[in-house]
């Protein structure tokens, strides 16, 4: 619904009630609106423990190399290069034919399934969003202790 139809479409005294309702709908669900500095700051140490997060993966995988090279651990750095070397004879001798025919293979068997796994998902996140707005709109209460959800009956 626009104010273009609210302005055009109702009558003054019903539109102007109807235009009251609407931005006040807009403002309680203007994220924007609701900053201060408490949730500012909540989301800084959440971009900020990601960031962390993302770094010290990254770190594991250069210290694993790093190891790698320098022959840190004799046993791993033996089993990587014969994995390596076995890996190059495979993909000099093998034919690129039989490389297209495996991809290929694998892209139809996961072709075959896409329509499932889409309306699956599509299924999964229309749930999902149905429930959040009817627990925001107070109309669905969560129980904590048995994780069920219960329809509320509106007074108004």
């Amino acid at each position: 619904m626009s104010y273009k139809y609210l302005h055009t479409q109702l009558r003054d005294d019903k539109r102007d009630k109807l235009l009251e309702e609407f931005k006040q709908l807009q403002q309680d669900y203007n994220i924007r609106n609701k900053k201060n500095y408490l949730s500012q700051f909540s989301d800084f140490r959440k971009g900020t423990a990601q960031t962390l997060n993302f770094m010290d993966k990254y770190n594991d995988y250069f210290e694993k190399y790093k190891n790698l090279i320098n022959w840190e651990d004799p046993q791993m750095t033996y089993f990587f290069c014969v994995v390596l070397i076995l890996g190059f004879l495979f993909v000099t001798f093998m034919p690129l034919r039989i490389f297209l025919i495996i991809s290929y293979t694998y892209k139809f068997r996961k072709g075959i399934t896409w329509n499932l796994r889409r309306q699956t998902n599509n299924r999964e996140v229309c749930l999902i969003e149905l429930e959040a707005f009817l627990s925001d709109n107070k109309i669905l209460w969560k129980d904590p202790k048995n994780k069920k959800s219960f329809l509320v009956q509106n007074s108004n």
